[in-house]
């Protein structure tokens, strides 16, 4: 059985300057390569999250990268997780952006209602930091 996750907002940064917190090298991340197939972490007190890179494409309008969590000791306890992330520039506004997160997993020992707040905890304090208001899950 498959689940998944779905988070999307409008963020008032520039295309640009919002990929570069929230893509493959965004901060508090230990990243090795930005080639399909590399690797980051994060590794702080309590949380250990290890990714792997399967796609990434960058436009001049859109960035997209997609990613599989590979250690099972994850914080969401999730088996099978693939993730997607994508900004999407405004093409009326340069200052402003929109984001979208995605995710579909195998199986978690926690209901997919726990794994979507978790997911909505994960991005909202970040999306609100960037001055975000607007925040949207299914």
């Amino acid at each position: 059985m498959s689940h998944s996750t779905y988070v999307s907002a409008s963020v008032p940064h520039s295309f640009k300057d919002f990929w570069a917190k929230m893509g493959w090298d965004a901060p508090n991340w230990k990243v090795e390569g930005s080639t399909i197939g590399s690797k980051r972490t994060l590794d702080m007190p309590g949380v250990k999250v290890v990714d792997e890179l399967v796609a990434i494409e960058e436009t001049p309008n859109m960035c997209m990268l997609k990613y599989k969590l590979l250690n099972d000791d994850n914080p969401l306890d999730v088996k099978g997780w693939r993730g997607q992330i994508t900004v999407y520039r405004n093409s009326f506004d340069e200052n402003s952006c929109s984001f979208v997160y995605q995710s579909t997993y195998d199986s978690s020992s926690k209901t997919p209602a726990e794994i979507q707040a978790m997911v909505d905890g994960q991005f909202s304090g970040e999306l609100k930091k960037e001055g975000s208001d607007e925040q949207k899950t299914e």
